[in-house]
């Protein structure tokens, strides 16, 4: 006795025509191209920080420092005010 035929009037596997991204490639090819443009981002930023003097160096660091601690008094400055409005509610 022959086995049922269960793929009669299946499309095969290989093809994608009916996927969302027109195709099936162009989803992932698109995440692979940001992920490899973000890297590249990255060892040009590592270059670039190398490359510096110490003294460039150090004066990236102290502006990036202050402006690290401008948001965080930002981010506590809103959790202060949304803390005193909750309480005045109860």
């Amino acid at each position: 006795m022959d086995p049922p035929n269960l793929g009669a009037g299946r499309t095969p596997f290989k093809d994608k025509t009916n996927t969302l991204e027109g195709g099936g490639q162009n989803a992932s090819n698109s995440g692979s191209q940001l992920v490899d443009a973000m890297e590249r981002k990255r060892e040009r930023d590592r270059a670039r920080f190398a490359a510096m003097t110490p003294d460039q160096r150090n004066e990236r660091n102290k502006k990036h420092r202050e402006l690290t601690d401008e948001q965080r008094d930002e981010i506590n400055k809103k959790r202060h005010e949304s803390y005193h409005r909750k309480k005045g509610n109860h």
